[in-house]
């Protein structure tokens, strides 16, 4: 099913605008681990057994309809950003979005510089900590509901700043739950990610990508990767992004061709 399919039906259910942004975040979590858009399904060829397989295998997920955050949780290349940008392209449609990701931090231009500053004049880790401070402040000073998208936050933090990160994120977004204002937190730290968790009111729900442990049992799991999977982590990366792009030329061609 096309991602475009999954928005208007999301639109025709609720009215567009009357559903909330929670709710909007649920049902693409929902549609990600039923694997209703493109790049759930697209598949790329696997490094060691030359077949091809599913860029998200598996799923894990917990809702809380009570918590205004989301935690998107996995091991690197596992599709945390991609399902992030999928996610914030529905909501945008609809509300604010506020995007502290990678993509973003990697760009140029003066929207780049407004939100991070320059990384040249300071260090990595003083640069996330003025992007969360611009985005949560943001947020505060609106009244409408909008989406904030933490993309790896504690990025050049040590792990003891990962925590009181993942402590302060918490606290603000606790205050501006009366807002409507949603939370998408992506990381693989587990100190942050624990963090924040324990300093939340509610827990937050929480999508894991390829795998299919909860989230308590994820962050526990201390098996170490050999070098030869830190080797070949870019190799992965750059598969399943010619595996999402074919997807979506197969996509559009379809689409042209009326046959979805």
């Amino acid at each position: 099913m096309l991602q475009f399919v999954i928005i208007l039906k999301i639109k025709r259910q609720t009215g567009g605008r009357n559903m909330s942004i929670k709710n909007i975040v649920h049902s693409c979590v929902n549609g990600v681990s039923k694997g209703n858009f493109v790049c759930t399904t697209a598949t790329y060829l696997d490094i060691d057994s030359d077949t091809r397989k599913p860029i998200i295998e598996r799923t894990s997920v917990s809702a809380n309809n009570d918590a205004n955050s989301l935690i998107l949780f996995g091991d690197n290349a596992s599709g945390k950003s991609l399902i992030c940008n999928l996610i914030e392209g529905i909501v945008a449609k609809e509300y604010t979005a506020r995007s502290m990701s990678i993509k973003n931090r990697t760009s140029s231009g003066v929207g780049r510089a407004f939100i991070f500053g320059d990384e040249g004049q300071q260090s990595t880790g003083e640069t996330s900590i003025r992007a969360v401070k611009k985005a949560l402040g943001g947020a505060e000073k609106e009244e409408e509901p909008s989406l904030i998208i933490l993309d790896e936050p504690d990025l050049g933090l040590s792990s003891k700043y990962s925590r009181a990160m993942g402590r302060y994120i918490a606290q603000h977004i606790d205050a501006l739950k009366e807002k409507g204002v949603y939370l998408i937190l992506v990381s693989h730290s587990a100190p942050l990610i624990k963090a924040f968790i324990d300093e939340s009111k509610d827990a937050p729900s929480t999508l894991g990508l390829n795998t299919d442990k909860a989230i308590e049992e994820w962050l526990d799991d201390d098996t170490e990767k050999s070098v030869d999977d830190l080797l070949s982590l870019s190799k992965i990366a750059m598969r399943k992004e010619m595996g999402i792009d074919k997807a979506f030329d197969a996509a559009r061609k379809a689409k042209r061709d009326n046959k979805v």
